[in-house]
């Protein structure tokens, strides 16, 4: 059918696009401290980022959108995707520890060294759900495009596009749903709810972040810190 050739040909393009798994290159000499922990998962957040601004543009459709649309997606969701990323990484931690990288696998004891508990609990809470429901490589893939997709429900001025790049992912995910997981209906269900936490936990770790910008501990590059620029001016915005 059309739908299933469509889901063949974003699939192709998105498992091309794929993001890289990238090292953090933590020096595990040295006591981890808040600080340096913190240090580190920023550094790693910068350099996702980068990786994640190329790898938006090639989901299907996206470069078709004005450019205004293309950056306040990316602005909108970028902690989103990283922290989605992160879950998939550690299910094999079994909700326990966090990947954030092959050589930055934290326990929950870092988690409250860098006062982050509350923002890892959410993200391991995924983890475990992806465990649970078996998500395949496939549905990370659909998932991370629907939530730069879904970053932004008020009317945009490619609004037209944005909803059929929508309507294009959510009939992927069903048909790949039904390849690898013919026989529960509640599948598909339980993945998109999964975003839902991922988003409040995205919001909770921008929130992190622009505190930690302002008390001046950690050191930001430009591109993270104009992402935090952003997120509050689209804050002050909304809320005005």
């Amino acid at each position: 059918s059309n739908a299933k050739s469509q889901t063949v040909t974003i699939l192709q393009a998105l498992n091309k696009a794929a993001l890289p798994v990238l090292e953090s290159h933590h020096n595990h000499g040295q006591p981890p401290t808040k600080v340096h922990l913190l240090n580190s998962l920023v550094k790693l957040a910068e350099r996702e980022l980068v990786h994640l601004i190329n790898w938006a543009k090639n989901v299907p459709g996206y470069t078709d959108l004005s450019l205004s649309d293309q950056v306040h997606l990316i602005e909108c969701c970028w902690m989103e995707l990283l922290l989605l990323n992160c879950a998939f990484r550690s299910i094999e931690h079994g909700g326990k520890s966090l990947a954030f990288a092959p050589d930055l696998v934290l326990d929950r004891s870092s988690w409250s060294t860098v006062e982050m508990t509350e923002i890892f609990e959410q993200v391991a809470a995924v983890s475990e759900q992806m465990m649970q429901n078996h998500l395949h490589k496939d549905e990370l893939l659909l998932l991370q495009a629907m939530v730069l997709v879904n970053a932004e429900v008020r009317r945009l001025a490619s609004y037209n596009q944005i909803f059929n790049m929508q309507q294009s992912l959510l009939d992927a995910i069903v048909d790949t749903a039904q390849k690898y997981h013919p026989d529960n209906v509640r599948h598909v269900p339980a993945v998109l709810l999964l975003l839902t936490h991922i988003r409040q936990a995205g919001e909770r770790g921008i929130a992190f972040f622009q505190r930690l910008k302002s008390e001046g501990v950690v050191t930001f590059c430009d591109l993270l810190k104009e992402m935090l620029d952003a997120q509050d001016f689209l804050e002050k915005k909304s809320s005005n």
